[in-house]
C-alpha cells in the first residue's frame, strides 16, 4: 500500500487510545509527530491524472546498493553500486549493455570524456566515448564505453582513496586538457598518465569531497568544512636547451569555512558558484572577489541548527539544483526551497513535501516538472500552475519551470508549486535521480535501476512500430 493508504487506516482508530500495542506504538513512532506538529505532505489522487510517467522498466544488475547515475549519452546511462562495478544500459531498451569491472572497492565518480580531449596514445585511436572512473581504491580507470573494456589506470597512492574527478579542457588557452582527483589530496594529471602536481590537505578533515571549475584555470574544492580555491599555472623549466612546460597546483584562497562540513558544491554562472552545508547554510560566492558572498541563504541561528540527538541536524541542505544560472534549488530537510540568489529570498517554498529526507532533486520533462526522490522510497513530481484544476489536464500544458521564475520576477508574491505526480517502485531510498531523453531514471538501496518513461509518449513509439511492421507485410 501507498504510505498514504497506510495513513488512512490508521487514521480511523482513536489516536488517544488504540486498543493494540503494537498499533499504538507504530503510530506514535511513525505518524504521531507528524500529526501533532501538523507537518504531513500534500496528498494526491490516487488516480493522478496528470502523471504520465507511468510506464516502468526494471533494470536489475547490481547486488546491492546504486548510488549513482551519469548520462553517457542521449541513449545510454551508467550505473554505479556498492559491488563495485559499473553498468551502463541502453535507455530505450533497458538492457545491460557493457559492465565496467576492475575496481576494488567503492566506485565514487563516473565522468565522460569529452570527444575534443585525446588522452594517451594507447587509446588515441578508439572512436567510441570514453567513461573516466574513480575508486576508493585508489586508483582512476579509463573505460571504452562501447566494449567495457578497461584501456587505462592511472595510479599514484593506493592508501589515497579518490572520491571526486574534475576535466578541465582548454587551460592556458590552449588545447591542453587535464583532469584533478580529489581525494586526501588534490592531484592533477595529464591524460597520458603523467602526475603533473599533488597538493597536500592539513585540514583535518576526511579528504576533498566536491570539485567544481571556475574561469581562468581556476577550480574550487571542497573538505570538511573549508573551500579552497586552486590555479592551475605552468612553469618553463630549461633543461638540456629544451624547454619544458610544467602545471602546478596554487592556493589562491582559503574561503571562510562553513560551521559544518559542506554537503554540496554547484557552479551557478560564469560569476558564481554555491555551497551548503549541513547546518543549513546555502552561500553563494563571487567569482570575481573570491572574498565576497553574494548572499547567505536559508540561514540558521547556532542555538538552532543543532537540534536533538535523534536529528543533529534539522535544516540540512540535502543537494542544491541550479536552474536558469540565477534559482538555486535546495533540499532542505523533508521540503524544498527556490531561492533567487540575485535578490537573496526565496520565490518558492515546499517545506514540508515528502515523509523523509529528500535526497536529490532534478528538473524532468523539458524543464517544466521538478522531480524529488525521497528516503521515503518515492519520487515526487512538482508543476507551476496557477489554476491546476481548470487549465493544466496534461504534461504538455505545464510551462517551464525557469520561464515561469522568470515570468514572476518583478512579483513580491511567493509561487506554489503543485503535486502532480508520485513514482513508487524502490523499496528503500532513492539515492540519485536523472532526467534523460526517455523520462529520468532513479536508483536506491535496493540495488535497482528504473526508468520512468512518459506512457504517452511510449504509447506513440509502439503505434508508429506497429504500423511500419504493417506496412512491411502488406508490401
Amino acid at each position: 500500500q501507498s504510505t498514504w493508504g497506510f495513513l488512512g487506516a490508521f487514521s480511523t482508530l482513536n489516536p488517544g487510545m488504540p486498543k493494540n500495542k503494537n498499533i499504538r506504538q507504530q503510530w506514535e513512532s511513525e505518524f504521531g509527530q507528524l500529526i501533532r506538529e501538523k507537518t504531513v505532505p500534500p496528498r494526491i489522487e490516487p488516480s493522478q491524472p496528470r502523471n504520465d510517467f507511468t510506464d516502468l522498466q526494471i533494470l536489475t544488475f547490481h547486488r546491492t546498493t546504486v548510488h549513482l547515475l551519469v548520462l553517457i549519452d542521449a541513449g545510454r546511462i551508467a550505473s554505479a553500486s556498492h559491488d563495485c562495478t559499473a553498468a551502463i544500459w541502453s535507455l530505450e531498451q533497458g538492457t545491460l549493455l557493457v559492465v565496467l569491472q576492475g575496481h576494488s572497492k567503492l566506485i565514487t565518480c563516473l565522468r565522460v570524456l569529452p570527444r575534443s580531449i585525446q588522452p594517451s596514445p594507447a587509446v588515441a585511436c578508439v572512436d567510441d566515448l570514453l567513461v573516466m572512473s574513480s575508486s576508493l581504491d585508489g586508483t582512476i580507470r579509463l573505460w571504452n564505453s562501447n566494449t567495457g573494456d578497461s584501456l587505462y589506470v592511472y595510479t599514484a597512492d593506493h592508501n589515497n582513496p579518490i572520491k571526486v574527478i574534475l576535466i578541465m579542457e582548454y587551460i592556458f588557452n590552449q588545447n591542453i586538457s587535464v583532469f584533478c582527483a580529489g581525494g586526501k589530496d588534490l592531484s592533477l594529471w595529464d591524460f597520458n598518465g603523467e602526475l603533473n602536481d599533488n597538493a597536500k590537505q592539513d585540514d583535518g578533515s576526511d579528504g576533498i569531497t566536491h570539485i567544481v571549475g571556475l574561469p581562468k584555470d581556476r577550480l574550487v574544492t571542497a573538505s570538511g568544512k573549508q573551500l579552497t580555491v586552486y590555479k592551475i599555472s605552468q612553469i618553463m623549466d630549461n633543461c638540456n636547451d629544451q624547454i619544458a612546460i610544467q602545471k602546478e597546483l596554487r592556493v589562491v584562497k582559503r574561503l571562510p569555512p562553513h560551521r559544518q562540513d559542506i554537503r554540496d558544491l554547484q557552479v551557478v554562472s560564469e560569476t558564481s558558484f554555491v555551497s551548503c552545508s549541513c547546518d543549513g547554510d546555502i552561500k553563494v560566492w563571487s567569482v570575481t572577489h573570491l572574498d565576497q558572498c553574494y548572499a547567505t541563504l536559508n540561514h540558521v541561528d547556532n542555538n538552532e541548527y543543532e537540534g536533538v540527538p535523534h536529528n543533529p541536524f534539522p535544516y540540512m541542505v540535502q543537494a542544491i539544483l541550479v536552474i536558469d544560472k540565477r534559482y538555486i534549488a535546495a533540499a532542505i530537510g523533508k521540503g524544498f526551497v527556490v531561492y533567487d540568489h540575485s535578490l537573496g529570498s526565496s520565490v518558492v517554498e515546499q517545506r514540508i513535501a515528502h515523509f523523509g529526507k529528500i535526497l536529490s532533486l532534478d528538473l524532468v520533462h523539458g524543464g517544466s516538472l521538478l522531480a524529488s526522490s525521497c528516503e521515503d522510497g518515492t519520487v515526487r513530481l512538482w508543476a507551476a500552475c496557477e489554476d491546476l484544476e481548470n487549465n493544466c489536464k496534461t504534461h504538455a500544458q505545464f510551462e517551464s519551470l525557469s520561464n515561469v521564475l522568470n515570468g514572476r520576477r518583478c512579483q513580491s508574491d511567493g509561487m506554489k508549486l503543485h503535486l502532480i505526480g508520485e513514482c513508487f517502485g524502490h523499496s528503500g531510498s532513492v539515492l540519485c535521480l536523472t532526467s534523460n531523453s526517455e523520462g529520468f531514471a532513479t536508483c536506491g538501496i535496493d540495488g535497482l535501476v528504473l526508468l520512468w518513461k512518459n506512457r504517452i509518449y511510449q504509447t506513440s513509439k509502439k503505434m508508429e512500430y506497429v504500423n511500419q511492421c504493417h506496412d512491411g507485410v502488406r508490401i
